[in-house]
């Protein structure tokens, strides 16, 4: 199984520049930063350098890459970047992302060459997309462009040859808001399309978890971004997100019960430790189990200010040992034989 995140220690590595790295490039090496007592993988090998990634990395005075790939560093380095033009990375004006719109998305998929290609533009679209929903405060969605966009999502995993592992690498390795929604829609659409839904199914279970925590809109800025353990009122008010969830799709006009029950339902467990109404087994509906799963194991995968990131095998060990009564075992075991493939 091939790692998402790899948190590595006593290994020899060598510091690089964020400046050494060129947008559009492909890096052939795992690039690091320290996290705590170690590294975290902070790019990975085969990863499509955009601007905005790379903006995020030069927030690091340094980046590491392992000594044994020194070459294939130089390498990379000779042919993308010349001698003495390092510079820092800027991020790229929104004007000058070329990012098309939910509406036109289709066609611009139609115009690349390669899957990987074509996932990188529908990330590209998804994460700009709901990065507005969730920055505005507005709980007037965009809904002509979030239902576009769920439905040549949805058309897409279920219809494309691919690998999971393809979607992973465009998944930013830090937490937000946006990119977690995002992940979590791509991540249950394709579990989905493991088990047989249909392409009705797909849409639904892709647009729930596209809004899955469309809920935090209402939750105070203070309490979504705290680094330390949130007090015993803060962490009741943040259980409420599912409900406000159920209330701005209501807002919004979206009636389908299936999206508004997954939305409602993704935090249940099993064991009936879950809320917001503390549903049991199969009392908790089919797709807001799956969103469960995908939640968890993005959660689990990505960079928080509380701790550094589980790599994809230890999240799903974790999930399978400590969480089996709290979460659907069967769909844990669909992530790892996707991840598997």
């Amino acid at each position: 199984m091939k790692r998402v995140v790899q948190r590595t220690i006593d290994q020899q590595f060598f510091p690089v520049s964020p400046g050494s790295f060129a947008v559009g490039s492909t890096i052939p090496f795992d690039c690091y930063i320290k996290r705590f007592n170690g590294y975290a993988i902070v790019i990975k090998a085969g990863t499509v350098l955009s601007a905005e990634l790379l903006a995020k990395v030069s927030r690091h005075q340094n980046c590491f890459v392992q000594q044994s790939e020194r070459p294939a560093f130089k390498r990379y380095h000779n042919e993308h970047v010349k001698a003495g033009e390092e510079k820092a990375v800027e991020p790229a004006a929104p004007e000058e992302r070329a990012v098309p719109g939910a509406e036109q998305l289709p066609e611009a998929l139609k115009a690349q060459e390669g899957v990987e290609a074509k996932i990188a533009l529908l990330y590209a679209t998804g994460s700009t997309l709901l990065k507005g929903c969730f920055e505005s405060g507005n709980e007037m969605l965009p809904m002509a462009e979030l239902t576009g966009f769920g439905e040549t999502l949805s058309q897409f995993i279920g219809e494309e040859a691919y690998a999971l592992e393809q979607f992973l690498k465009q998944m930013p390795p830090a937490y937000s808001d946006a990119t977690h929604s995002l992940n979590v829609a791509v991540l249950s659409g394709v579990l989905g399309r493991v088990i047989g839904m249909s392409r009705r199914q797909l849409e639904e279970i892709v647009m729930a978890g596209l809004l899955h925590d469309i809920g935090k809109l209402r939750i105070p800025r203070e309490i979504l971004n705290k680094a330390d353990t949130l007090e015993p009122d803060e962490f009741e008010k943040m259980q409420d997100h599912p409900l406000f969830g159920t209330a701005i799709l209501k807002k919004n006009r979206i009636g389908n019960p299936q999206i508004a029950a997954a939305v409602r339902f993704h935090h249940e467990k099993r064991d009936g430790s879950g809320y917001p109404e503390g549903l049991v087994e199969n009392q908790i509906p089919a797709a807001a189990q799956i969103i469960a799963v995908c939640d968890v194991f993005d959660a689990l995968t990505t960079e928080r200010t509380f701790r550094s990131a589980y790599s994809s095998f230890e999240a799903l060990m974790l999930m399978k040992k400590e969480m089996h009564d709290q979460l659907a075992t069967r769909y844990i075991d669909g992530l790892i034989k996707l991840l598997k493939r």
